[in-house]
């Protein structure tokens, strides 16, 4: 059963991209008011991806690169659009959609995984009819923008199926993108524990307790994950947060991070975050000074260049220092 892969706008970021919105440059004059990252397994990540910004009408507007898995977009006029990511051979592998407001919009779109196993439970499961046409039915309202509608559609896919994985994924993401995170929680919850060998049920569930300040059972969720799938440079990115907003082991965390930013560049954004909003600013700004090692579009480097100097006092420099 596929999950509808939703555009999910700054869910770790927040405030810590709020802030720097606001810098000097091509975000004053509007020019590249559009950026994001793509987030997924490091394979799809890392590869030569092109993404697409489509419109209602079905009309490409834009395609870009995407360098180290962020991407940049021209200014839009304000509604509801689908990202279409295609993959170094031009095939169509991930689909998002959002609202973007066309000024200051900051994006996050995760890849689907595809997991190794199937759980017993959902291969002998049967979705009953009724359940499975409601599902669609709010397939088709999410690409059309309408969440709402989406979201009373899943709910009658729920209630007629109440263990129907992907549907209480989907009411969990759609939940979360409202900003309804305590809705989302039970359902990122329920679509985890029916299938927990599937690595997108996890990452959404660990993401949701993070968002809400959870953090020692998002480490436990995501600890129970790692345990089928070590190499994954995603969850142990965010791992890496939960240690350190836990502030219980550090070591481990620059350990996970080592690992995690090898192969997904993202990882050092999430982690300065965390690191910034529990009051280490010094050891923040080292870890968006090595993001901006990486290989990024002109817009993407010169948006964390600014916050660097809005943070910093004035003629100060900060060696990249090794803290972990």
């Amino acid at each position: 059963m596929p999950l509808f892969s939703l555009l999910v706008i700054a869910v770790l970021f927040d405030q810590f991209i709020e802030a720097q919105n606001s810098s000097r440059g091509d975000y004053a004059s509007g020019k590249c008011p559009i950026s994001g990252q793509v987030i997924g397994s490091s394979s799809s990540v890392l590869g030569e991806l092109e993404i697409e910004l489509v419109g209602q009408d079905n009309r490409v507007r834009q395609r870009v690169r995407v360098l180290n898995g962020a991407f940049d977009f021209d200014s839009v006029p304000p509604g509801w659009y689908h990202f279409r990511t295609y993959n170094e051979r031009g095939i169509l592998f991930a689909n998002g959609a959002g609202w973007l407001t066309g000024k200051d919009d900051w994006v996050i779109l995760r890849t689907p995984d595809r997991p190794s196993t199937v759980a017993f439970s959902t291969l002998r499961h049967k979705i009953p009819r009724t359940a499975f046409n409601a599902f669609k039915a709010a397939a088709k309202a999410t690409e059309k923008g309408d969440l709402r509608k989406s979201i009373e559609l899943l709910k009658k896919a729920i209630t007629a199926d109440p263990l129907f994985a992907s549907a209480r994924y989907n009411l969990a993401v759609h939940y979360s993108a409202l900003g309804l995170d305590e809705e989302a929680l039970p359902h990122a919850q329920a679509a985890f524990e029916l299938d927990p060998e599937l690595p997108d049920l996890g990452y959404n569930f660990a993401t949701l307790l993070i968002r809400v300040k959870r953090y020692g059972d998002a480490e436990a969720v995501i600890r129970r994950v790692l345990a089928s799938k070590p190499a994954s440079p995603d969850l142990r990115s965010l791992l890496t947060v939960t240690l350190i907003r836990e502030g219980r082991d550090l070591e481990e965390a620059y350990h996970e991070l080592r690992f995690a930013s090898a192969e997904y560049p993202v990882a050092r954004l999430l982690a300065a975050k965390a690191l910034a909003d529990t009051g280490r600013l010094t050891a923040a700004e080292v870890q968006v000074q090595e993001y901006l090692r990486s290989r990024l579009p002109d817009c993407e480097r010169r948006r964390w260049e600014n916050w660097l100097a809005d943070v910093r006092p004035p003629d100060t420099a900060i060696a990249v220092a090794d803290t972990e």
